[in-house]
C-alpha cells in the first residue's frame, strides 16, 4: 500500500532547467555529496534518517535542513520560488519540492528525486555513481 503523496499537482522543472540549476546553484561539496548519496546509494528515494545515516550525520534534522537548502538554491536559480507549494499563514515555500517529491510510507516521509532532476544528474559528471577500488576499476555491478 502506497502512502500519501504530498503536492502531486506540482510537477517540478524540466531536465534542461535542472541542468542549468546544477551548473549555477553554487552547491557546496557537502550538498553535492548529499545529492550523489541520495541518487547513487539510496537509489533516489530516501527518508531524512536514511540520508543522515548515509552521510554520517548524527541527526535526521541535518538532512531536513540540507534538502531544503538545496531546494532553495535550485528554486532561486530557476526563479520558481513563487511556483512552489506553500504552507501556513505566511505561505512559506516548501523548498524541498523544487527537486523532490514527498510521500509518506511505513519508513516515514520519503523524498523521491524527480525524474527530470535524475535525468539532469545523470548528465552531470559529478553525479556519476562509480565505486572504484585502489586500481580505479569499478566495483559497482
Amino acid at each position: 500500500m502506497s502512502g500519501k503523496e504530498y503536492y502531486p499537482e506540482y510537477k517540478g522543472a524540466t531536465a534542461e532547467q535542472y541542468e542549468f540549476a546544477l551548473a549555477h546553484a553554487a552547491l557546496s561539496e557537502r550538498e553535492r555529496a548529499m545529492l550523489r548519496t541520495h541518487y547513487c546509494e539510496l537509489r533516489g528515494s530516501a527518508s531524512a534518517q536514511q540520508i543522515a545515516e548515509a552521510m554520517g550525520w548524527t541527526h535526521f534534522g541535518v538532512a531536513n535542513i540540507a534538502v531544503g537548502r538545496v531546494g532553495h538554491k535550485i528554486a532561486d536559480v530557476l526563479d520558481i520560488v513563487g511556483e512552489l507549494p506553500a504552507v501556513g499563514k505566511a505561505r512559506r515555500p516548501e523548498f524541498w519540492t523544487a527537486y523532490t517529491t514527498g510521500t509518506s510510507s511505513s519508513e516515514g516521509f520519503m523524498w523521491g528525486l524527480r525524474p527530470a532532476f535524475v535525468e539532469a544528474l545523470v548528465k552531470q559528471e559529478w553525479a556519476a555513481c562509480q565505486d572504484a577500488d585502489s586500481s580505479g576499476h569499478s566495483t559497482r555491478t
